[in-house]
């Protein structure tokens, strides 16, 4: 059994607003054990009515399971809902190979650049 520091510990996430553009920077496995923490950021970010594109860094995650999809998918749904731009940049290895498969790039804005 895991203790709630061992869950915690999967991902480290923080934000950043610079006029309306707001940047997550994640870096870690975004799983199931993130799900608390990168909906508290999220949300305070999708509440914020300056913020008009949210950025998410990926380029550190290193890993993403299928409940980090999703948390990828319902914030592209609440992003449209509130009016909002979602993009994510820099996906490598696992992560991108995983956005690939999903088809993420006529879901997502991807940049997939380096």
């Amino acid at each position: 059994m895991k203790s709630k520091f061992q869950e915690l510990s999967s991902i480290n996430i923080s934000s950043l607003i610079n006029e309306n553009t707001a940047r997550i920077m994640m870096s870690g496995i975004l799983n199931f054990s993130a799900r608390e923490r990168f909906k508290e950021v999220t949300d305070l970010l999708l509440e914020n009515h300056k913020v008009t594109e949210i950025i998410i860094e990926m380029g550190q995650v290193s890993d993403i399971g299928t409940e980090g999809m999703g948390m990828l998918y319902l914030l592209q749904e609440k992003s449209k809902k509130k009016e909002k731009v979602l993009r994510l940049v820099h996906p490598v290895g696992k992560v991108k190979d995983w956005l690939v498969i999903a088809n993420a790039n006529n879901i997502f804005n991807l940049d997939q650049g380096h």
